[in-house]
């Protein structure tokens, strides 16, 4: 992806003050695009990335053990509690006692606040993307391509990796600090974000944010509270949450 929408930049004769914005793997594609093309991206915003470095390890384990889903859905359980659990800011709570859901397969939740909505995405929407998902693609593609790319990534390694040469990128994907720190960037993280964990987010950007240029931070790191990697508590999108700062720092061109 990184390689394929360099050379778009080059194809579209792309100017050398663009702005980009990307949202998890989004994102990362971003954060790495503005690394190697520092010649055309300026500023970026970046809304939980999916660095590999920030990924939960919890949910890292999950996608590896297969007790989670993420990618390849078993049955339509999986969908309801990707969508009510992995992207919201975990289980629903039932009373106001903040009780776990009787089918959440999240019990470690770092929720502060009960979510409203208990389900944020509409059943027959769920049972739309099941069913699609059976259609498109036979019993095991998308693991087999899930387990590729973590193995990609160097998050699970192999021996081709080690002995591969020929990706000159591959160092900056596995790295545990932030490579490009003067970088003008906007970084807005959830934070009972359980696909990025917020607090590795700070490890890796915590050079950048305490970085000085002319009086001012490089990168602006922002957090939101009560949001998940998708879903707010109160059942908004996290889109619907950073339309004013984006704008603000994107169209910001002096």
């Amino acid at each position: 992806m990184l390689e394929s929408t360099s050379e778009f930049l080059d194809v579209v004769k792309a100017g050398n003050n663009c702005n980009a914005f990307g949202i998890s793997m989004g994102g990362a594609l971003v954060y790495y695009l503005r690394f190697k093309r520092p010649d055309i991206i300026q500023r970026t915003v970046l809304v939980s990335p999916a660095i590999q470095y920030c990924l939960d390890d919890a949910f890292i384990d999950g996608l590896i053990n297969g007790n989670n889903n993420f990618i390849d859905f078993q049955s339509r359980e999986d969908v309801k509690l990707l969508f009510r659990n992995v992207l919201t800011v975990g289980p629903y709570d039932e009373d106001e006692n903040n009780k776990n859901d009787k089918d959440s397969n999240n019990n470690n939740s770092n929720s502060s606040q009960p979510r409203r909505k208990k389900d944020p995405v509409p059943k027959f929407i769920l049972e739309s993307i099941y069913r699609a998902q059976k259609v498109n693609a036979p019993d095991g593609h998308h693991r087999k391509m899930m387990h590729s790319l973590l193995k990609s990534a160097g998050i699970t390694p192999t021996d081709d990796d080690i002995n591969d040469d020929n990706d000159n990128d591959k160092s900056i994907f596995t790295t545990e600090i932030d490579l490009d720190q003067d970088s003008p960037r906007l970084v807005i993280w959830p934070e009972q974000d359980q696909i990025c964990n917020i607090e590795k987010a700070k490890r890796f950007f915590k050079n950048s944010t305490e970085t000085n240029y002319k009086g001012k931070r490089r990168t602006e790191f922002e957090s939101i509270p009560h949001c998940g990697h998708v879903f707010h508590a109160d059942g908004r999108t996290i889109l619907d949450l950073i339309v004013p700062k984006t704008k603000q720092f994107l169209l910001d061109f002096s």
